[in-house]
């Protein structure tokens, strides 16, 4: 007979539900720190996810080796219909693993995986223990869909790990040449758009926070680079209406700082 880890993993229902129904505990855990739910996440069984759920598996228990979730094994074997379906039913984007304090967004391979994610509510600026961000680690492992999904999604390319490296340093020192593009065309505006009146984005983040408080779209007109990417600067609200004719009642009106980025919007 098949254990509860192998029907799990098989998407055998009909063993699944007996060796629950017989008492074995929907989170028990084999030799290697598995769990059914684990097992099925990395598998993609769906129909396994949910009947685990049903039967009282925990969504967010973590693997006895790296303390991974279902959620980053379906996000490292790219099981975006079991990742979306525990997402929905509540499993933590976010946590961190203990094989160097990695999210699910660290090990995503894929850019419908990121999306999920991000679309969930995870963070894409949480660092692992060496400082990387998974917008570095996408960098580093050429993984082109899954830096447009972190950019779209937010991601701040200017952040550094400890050893002082944004993702365009690990992008170009590993000559991911794509990679190098995306994260230039994003961070620069090109030469024959300064001068004019161009849509940009604005978001402003309160510091020390991540949420957002405004998104809008502005006409300014740009006499250098700077003018648009405002990185890793803090000021005033004021000094931010004013430089960039910003003027919204989300924002918050104190002069406590807040960090500010904008783009080109076409």
């Amino acid at each position: 007979m098949k254990t509860i880890w192998k029907a799990a993993a098989d998407g055998d229902l009909t063993t699944l539900r007996m060796t629950i129904d017989t008492g074995t505990d929907p989170n028990t855990k084999r030799h290697d720190g598995y769990a059914p739910i684990h097992l099925a996440a990395k598998h993609g069984q769906q129909e396994s996810l949910r009947l685990l759920l049903a039967k009282g598996a925990r969504i967010d228990e973590t693997d006895r080796k790296h303390a991974h979730t279902a959620v980053h094994k379906a996000a490292w074997f790219s099981q975006v219909n079991a990742l979306e379906l525990l997402l929905a039913a509540g499993a933590n984007p976010s946590l961190r693993d203990t094989d160097g304090k990695m999210t699910p967004l660290h090990w995503a391979s894929e850019g419908l995986i990121a999306a999920a994610l991000l679309r969930a509510g995870a963070n894409p600026d949480i660092p692992d223990q060496y400082g990387e961000t998974p917008l570095h680690a996408a960098a580093l492992r050429n993984h082109v869909d899954v830096v447009s999904a972190l950019l779209a999604g937010g991601a701040d390319p200017n952040l550094k790990n400890g050893d002082g490296q944004t993702p365009l340093h690990i992008a170009a020192s590993w000559s991911n040449q794509e990679i190098v593009s995306q994260l230039q065309d994003y961070l620069f505006l090109s030469p024959p758009l300064l001068g004019q009146t161009v849509n940009i984005s604005v978001r402003c983040v309160p510091a020390g926070k991540y949420d957002q408080v405004s998104l809008a779209k502005r006409e300014v007109e740009l006499h250098r680079s700077s003018d648009l990417l405002q990185w890793e600067k803090t000021g005033s609200v004021s000094n931010l209406q004013s430089s960039l004719l910003f003027n919204d009642p989300k924002l918050p009106q104190s002069k406590k700082p807040v960090f500010y980025r904008a783009r080109f919007a076409p």
